[in-house]
């Protein structure tokens, strides 16, 4: 195992979503771009081959370091939207957009399997006065993945937050709604997560429909799908507070561990800016934790990773330009 970073890896012009899966060394960064349409990525490969230029995965007909500015009529490409990309052990990655049409927005699936970059296919073909917002999308080992997001309709009341999963090898099922019932008031900002354990793990800022401290306010909330179920959980409510997030695509992560355990964060600036989280316990439930801020208050990123033990790093910008973090061991 290697000590050090390698060469820094040259980017798109207007980049946005940058994403990055891993499988044993083996890696892809993706983006999309708000200058140019399409999927772009870099790969890396482990035995001395390194990092390989970005280069334009969708449309293809480009070679390493060659966009295009423009995409032929009727092409699935993005620019800018929700994307999100993953990885399984076996080096399948499955990379998920959003792309606009004149019959209406689809969502989009694009794979990678044995050196090569599938054609894309069509998820589903949304309403045309649908819109979909942030999009979770997590990767098991075994090559299952789960996609959520929040689609919104000009007809409804509320945006909703729907479902797909992905079997290994297989197709996408018909997005759905997790449960029977949806719960009062406005979801956002949806993030999944799902493992070795096959439990899978959904949270999200939830708006409205909740009384708390005398009045309306936002909670993150959580829902579980067990291994091997078919229906996810009673959403519950994760933070016991009211939450405000930073920034506009407010920053909530989640990640698990191999035995269905779970961590979210979030930075919540209600009061004291700081970043806050709750830990998922199998058998048990969500528990909130205390705040992890350093002295210096977050700002509006985060990440975190959890390893197979359930042990976890969380990673997040300060306000005087520092970086810190946190272990929860």
């Amino acid at each position: 195992m290697g000590s050090g970073w390698a060469e820094i890896v040259n980017g798109v012009g207007g980049s946005s979503n940058v994403h990055v899966a891993v499988s044993h060394g083996h890696a892809w960064v993706m983006t999309t771009s708000l200058l140019l349409f399409g999927v772009f990525g870099a790969e890396y490969r482990t035995g001395g081959a390194g990092w390989r230029p970005f280069r334009q995965i969708y449309p293809p007909g480009t070679v390493d370091g060659g966009f295009n500015a423009f995409t032929p009529d009727g092409s699935l490409a993005p620019r800018g939207g929700a994307f999100n990309v993953v990885m399984d052990d076996a080096g399948r990655a499955a990379a998920v957009w959003t792309a606009s049409q004149p019959e209406g927005p689809f969502l989009v699936d694009l794979r990678y399997s044995s050196g090569t970059w599938s054609d894309p296919e069509p998820i589903e073909l949304l309403a045309s006065d649908a819109t979909v917002g942030s999009l979770g999308l997590a990767g098991a080992p075994d090559g299952h993945a789960l996609a959520i997001w929040a689609e919104d309709h000009t007809t409804t009341p509320a945006p909703t937050l729907k479902v797909s999963s992905l079997s290994p090898g297989g197709t996408w099922t018909t997005p759905a709604e997790p449960w029977s019932a949806p719960v009062a008031g406005t979801p956002s900002l949806p993030r999944v997560t799902t493992g070795a354990s096959g439990r899978a793990m959904a949270v999200w800022l939830q708006t409205g429909g909740a009384a708390l401290d005398g009045g309306a306010v936002s909670r993150i909330w959580g829902s579980t799908l067990a291994a091997g179920a078919t229906g996810w959980s009673a959403p519950e409510a994760v933070s016991s507070h009211a939450v405000m997030l930073a920034g506009a695509d407010g920053p909530i992560v989640v990640g698990s561990d191999d035995t269905g355990n779970g961590l979210a964060t979030w930075i919540d600036i209600s009061s004291t800016p700081a970043v806050k989280s709750a830990r998922f316990v199998a058998g048990t439930g969500w528990t909130e934790n205390g705040a992890i801020s350093g002295t210096s208050p977050p700002t509006m990123q985060l990440q975190i990773a959890v390893d197979p033990w359930g042990r976890a790093l969380a990673v997040w910008p300060g306000s005087m330009g520092d970086i810190w973090a946190a272990r929860f061991e």
